[in-house]
């Protein structure tokens, strides 16, 4: 699992590793040389310990490079992103980037997060592509290279309301389509005129709670949560219970931790409504992440549809 951490002087050494056989060109090119000289050493890397935020990035554990975030109130910056040579290229990169762009918007209230990456970098442009990030301007460094300026925003999350019927019964009909891997038009149009009579009484009468990501004015993701109640058992005394369903990530938002994010606030309101026991059937993507929460594979479940 990738985690970050702040870098400490003890982690000095084995990132000066990381760059002991690259060249000045490989030192210029990931940030290094406006704040370090070629070549890097321990007591640089330490001496900036107490100036910026820097992290250390975790693989399991051992530290597999590090990355700063410095900036103001509004706008952080992502400068001297390091991984070391056999961590790159496997989606580290990416899973490191949401995780500082979250610090950055749910710690530190940033609205707005930058980085640059030169053009013949393409394995680094892709990756953070991939995490979200746009193209926002291009300028040409000191030494000739052509630097690419990208931007990325954070996801806004908000509590759907009977205003977002549409919204709702569209994503759970994509939702399905997804699952199954297509579904002819007819049954699309009888699925959504299903759902969205099911979301208009059930957020009209407080049975059904749901959770909406989005990109701007576009929705990434959905999440919702039914409420109902069974005799107690000895595990749960009230036999109030939730079903977790509609979790929901549009194909090119995934792997950015959005349903991870969806999936903790749904389980919030699941304990804030006092249910004891919390109910989900997952796909094979999200099993993963439930299982990060505690949640197991019950034997003996079974079910019959008339």
């Amino acid at each position: 699992m990738i985690t970050i951490r702040p870098l400490t002087a003890a982690d000095a050494e084995i990132i000066v590793s990381f760059t002991a056989n690259s060249s000045e060109d490989f030192f210029n090119q990931w940030g290094a040389a406006r704040v370090y000289t070629y070549p890097l050493t321990m007591g640089q890397i330490i001496e900036r310990l107490n100036d910026t935020s820097i992290f250390a990035i975790l693989l399991d554990g051992s530290v597999i490079g590090m990355a700063e975030l410095n900036g103001d109130e509004q706008v952080g910056y992502v400068r001297r992103f390091l991984l070391g040579e056999e961590y790159r290229g496997k989606g580290y990169g990416a899973k490191v980037l949401n995780l500082l762009c979250n610090y950055a918007a749910d710690e530190l209230g940033m609205e707005k997060i930058k980085l640059s990456v030169f053009d013949f970098n393409v394995g680094a442009y892709k990756c953070y592509i991939k995490a979200g990030f746009k193209v926002a301007g291009e300028a040409i460094r000191p030494n000739g290279w052509k630097a690419i300026e990208m931007e990325y925003t954070p996801l806004t999350y908000r509590r759907a309301t009977i205003d977002d019927l549409e919204l709702l019964a569209n994503a759970r009909v994509e939702f399905i389509a997804d699952v199954h891997k297509g579904m002819p038009e007819p049954e699309k149009t009888e699925m959504y005129l299903c759902n969205r009579a099911y979301f208009e009484e059930t957020l009209s009468d407080g049975t059904f709670t749901a959770f909406l990501a989005f990109d701007g004015d576009v929705l990434a993701g959905t999440s919702g949560v039914n409420y109902y109640r069974t005799p107690p058992n000895p595990r749960n005394h009230t036999g109030k219970t939730a079903y977790i369903s509609n979790m929901f990530t549009r194909p090119e938002y995934r792997g950015r931790g959005i349903a991870t994010k969806l999936f903790t606030v749904t389980v919030a309101e699941a304990r804030n409504h006092g249910c004891g026991k919390i109910v989900l059937h997952a796909t094979d993507m999200g099993q993963p992440i439930y299982e990060k929460f505690g949640f197991f594979v019950p034997h003996g479940a079974m079910e019959f549809y008339f």
